[in-house]
């Protein structure tokens, strides 16, 4: 009885981590990212894995989104090959929205779990 529990315990404990939230600050914009969005269909080639966003401004000063990108830390580089409108916006001082974003790449992008926002990006 005793090994059915602590084998019911460690699959609870592998299930919280698995859908656990990463947290990312990166200058005035906090991320936080969950593995639960849904994937998406694109035309890109390649390995896929898509993220639920809540993007918050933690600064005194507008930020706008468009002016950087989403970037999923990992081994290798990975495109975004979708994104929520929501998340291509200016952000007020405080303000806080969610969206989905997916991204594509090598199958390295199974092990990649944090999100991140950089203010510059280079294609």
């Amino acid at each position: 009885m005793r090994r059915i529990i602590t084998g019911f315990m460690f699959l609870f404990l592998i299930a919280l981590f698995a859908c656990s939230e990463k947290v990312s600050i990166n200058g005035p914009i906090k991320v936080t990212a969950s593995r639960e969005a849904l994937e998406v269909e694109t035309d890109q080639a390649g390995d896929q894995k898509s993220f639920n966003l809540k993007v918050e401004n933690i600064s005194d000063a507008p930020v706008d989104l468009t002016e950087g990108c989403f970037v999923l830390a990992g081994l290798d580089k990975y495109e975004v090959a979708a994104s929520s409108v929501a998340l291509q916006r200016t952000l007020l001082p405080g303000e806080a929205i969610e969206g989905i974003v997916t991204f594509v790449g090598p199958k390295s992008i199974s092990s990649a779990s944090e999100v991140k926002f950089s203010a510059s990006c280079s294609n």
